[in-house]
């Protein structure tokens, strides 16, 4: 923890010296996070039939995969991501946001977030959110906030915190789209019931390494993102469906029968009706690979862009004693 708080400094007071919010490098154990989704989770999870599962691994990131699970009654995630900051930001801040605000109150906050806000107003926003985290992300977010009100308190034009922490924040009608549990005021409500009784845990690990890190655990839901274009650093660049096969088998030793398993969201597969010629960046894997589930996304708030997601059910063949 306390190395994260350290890192987390570091990216504050960069930013703050030279008086521009940056944007991060990618998949560094210590980077900015995101605090909302840029993909249509609910899109997705509308299209597969989700109701009768328990228990899912999913990536952290702004901890929407897990909330809008939590949202549909799966109460034992367990979420992984290379950045320690993720933790923090989704399962520190974030989850004492839907704790502590009602629907209408959480979307204002957030608002808040994204515009220009006095130093003074978000330190008591993010304050009054302390007693709903647990003690470690109380801890953090303690010593985080200090530290940037010393070292902005004396500026005339002092950067907002939270976009010094967060990158890819999209409009309120874009997450408000994006994720069921922000739907209406109902869904809110049903996540901040649930979510009481869940049980979200956080393992810093990468997505390379999740067989071998959840070795002995089985899930009934796998959620990768699109975490798969940035496998070339892995598999090197121009990748083959080969690498991608053997890898999906691994992850069906994490995973129960007839769990499914979203391998990756495309951004953009569709522009204008042109589809794309990759379905992962870094790969020659084309659409005539895939021989998984394949739902495309229409967006409306992109009228002109349609997303897809690549998706298998688990079918274990039995093996003959």
């Amino acid at each position: 923890m306390y190395k994260t708080i350290f890192q987390a400094k570091r990216i504050i007071k960069q930013q703050v010296r030279s008086n521009m919010i940056d944007i991060p490098n990618s998949f560094s154990n210590y980077q900015k996070g995101y605090l909302f989704t840029n993909e249509n989770i609910n899109g997705y999870l509308n299209i597969a039939n989700i109701k009768e599962h328990s228990s899912a691994l999913t990536v952290t990131s702004s901890g929407d995969h897990a909330f809008n699970l939590v949202g549909q009654g799966i109460l034992d995630i367990d979420t992984f991501d290379i950045n320690y900051l993720s933790e923090y930001i989704a399962l520190g801040l974030k989850r004492a946001m839907i704790l502590k605000y009602n629907y209408y109150e959480f979307l204002a906050i957030t608002l808040k977030f994204m515009n220009n806000i006095s130093l003074e107003e978000l330190t008591d926003i993010i304050n009054d959110l302390l007693p709903y985290m647990e003690r470690k992300h109380r801890i953090f977010w303690t010593k985080i906030l200090n530290y940037n009100y010393k070292l902005q308190k004396r500026s005339k034009n002092p950067l907002n915190l939270i976009l010094l922490l967060c990158c890819g924040i999209p409009s309120p009608m874009i997450h408000i789209y994006n994720n069921a549990y922000l739907l209406d005021e109902y869904c809110y409500q049903q996540l901040r019931r649930n979510l009481g009784n869940a049980n979200i845990t956080f393992t810093q690990t990468d997505a390379i390494m999740l067989p071998e890190v959840f070795k002995g655990k089985e899930y009934d839901l796998i959620l990768l993102s699109n975490i798969l274009d940035y496998f070339s650093q892995h598999w090197d660049e121009e990748w083959s469906y080969n690498r991608l096969e053997e890898y999906l088998a691994s992850l069906e030793g994490v995973a129960k029968e007839e769990a499914i398993i979203f391998i990756k969201y495309i951004f953009d597969y569709k522009i204008r009706g042109i589809e794309a010629t990759k379905c992962f960046r870094g790969s020659n894997v084309s659409r005539s690979d895939i021989t998984d589930e394949f739902t495309i996304i229409f967006d409306n708030v992109y009228t002109e862009y349609e997303n897809a997601m690549i998706f298998r059910r688990v079918r274990k063949q039995e093996i003959d004693k």
